[in-house]
């Protein structure tokens, strides 16, 4: 199976995951507001157990994961109700999926230009215990050390 195949295929899982999730705890925005990083932790640990080499991005206020040269975002919708995207059309959704090319999707929104790329579970939690409240729900990190 191709790789990209193999990373979308994860990706599809880790999005059903996240949606239980959200509609189980219902302290996230139903277009998954909020659930970017234990999103992404999520899709960083299958895709390592996939004998891949994820990284976990940070950028300001919002968490992916790029593999290879690919920027993997299972929570983009959230910012479908925004206007900060960098493309010229305003009819632009992001999918519930996104997988593109590193250097396109830094040029589609910047919310996919990464501060930070951490390759392991202590210094992500490390991380995230630095992000306001208003960004990280309290339960994270509960949930990253289950």
């Amino acid at each position: 199976m191709k790789t990209q195949h193999r990373i979308r295929k994860i990706a599809k899982n880790v999005r059903t995951w996240a949606e239980e999730l959200q509609n189980e705890k219902l302290f996230w925005d139903r277009d998954l507001g909020g659930m970017c990083a234990i999103a992404s932790y999520e899709l960083f640990k299958r895709l390592r157990r996939a004998k891949l080499k994820p990284v976990i991005c940070v950028a300001p206020g919002h968490a992916f994961v790029q593999c290879k040269d690919l920027v993997i975002d299972v929570t983009a919708t959230q910012f479908n109700s925004s206007n900060i995207f960098l493309v010229n059309s305003p009819s632009f959704r992001l999918k519930p999926i996104e997988i593109r090319k590193a250097k396109e999707a830094s040029k589609v929104a910047h919310f996919w230009k990464p501060l930070i790329k951490i390759n392991d579970k202590k210094t992500f939690v490390n991380e995230m215990q630095n992000w306001s409240r208003d960004e990280i729900h309290p339960e994270l990190l509960n949930l990253m050390r289950s």
